[in-house]
């Protein structure tokens, strides 16, 4: 469905899907017809990057193998049950590292953010606990063979000091590993959940009354 609606909208970047060598022959001839087809291998994250094992989000430093397409000076990583609603081209503008920082309604689209606004700091129940952070549901990267490789290394490694449990772990991990670069947020329409409403609907009413009067009024959610 990804793929098929970002041809539909009209892109000029290649359009390529990270898989597995567990997704069937047919499978994959099928996306075949949509995407180039990029076979990576899985990364098992370190147990301590996890608050538990077990459950869906065990392969999701696999999305890590996207640092690795190092013949592309950008790439825009998109989780695969995104439904875009416009084209996303217009990201590649921005200076990567780019996502939604969860919790920053009150960031402009393309801001820089101090990534020491991710911890929590000194005092309290949660001190040095990592409290926000990006979602990597939609992320604007720089490839680089040797980042892919330091980060391969990192979060399988079962001893490194600088390990932080979490239930988005691979999001979480790479908040912190780009924290100092800065981080540059993507306004919630670009990674629009229910769960964002808060931070976007007076947008939202303000772009349907625009619509009802045939004004220009605000952007709606790129992204649903």
């Amino acid at each position: 469905v990804l793929g098929a609606r970002l041809r539909e909208l009209g892109t000029a970047a290649d359009l390529l899907l990270l898989h597995a060598d567990d997704v069937p022959p047919g499978h994959l001839a099928l996306l075949r017809e949509v995407w180039q087809l990029r076979p990576v291998d899985y990364v098992d994250g370190a147990r301590a990057l996890f608050g538990s094992k077990g459950h869906r989000f065990d392969g999701v430093f696999t999305k890590l193998n996207a640092w690795a397409l190092a013949e592309y000076a950008k790439v825009l990583l998109l989780d695969i049950d995104l439904i875009p609603l416009l084209p996303l081209d217009e990201l590649f503008r921005l200076e990567p590292p780019a996502a939604f920082v969860r919790g920053g309604d009150g960031l402009a689209h393309g801001a820089p953010v101090d990534g020491r606004s991710f911890f929590i700091g000194e005092g309290g129940e949660w001190a040095w606990l990592q409290g926000g952070g990006i979602n990597a549901g939609v992320v604007l990267l720089r490839p680089c063979s040797e980042t892919h490789s330091r980060m391969l290394r990192e979060v399988t490694s079962e001893v490194h000091p600088e390990h932080v449990p979490g239930s988005g772990p691979e999001q979480d991990y790479l908040s912190r590993f780009f924290a100092g670069a800065p981080w540059r947020h993507l306004g919630v329409a670009y990674n629009y959940q229910l769960h964002h409403l808060p931070f976007s609907l007076e947008r939202a009413l303000a772009w349907r009354r625009a619509a009802a009067s045939d004004a220009a009024g605000a952007e709606a959610p790129a992204v649903g």
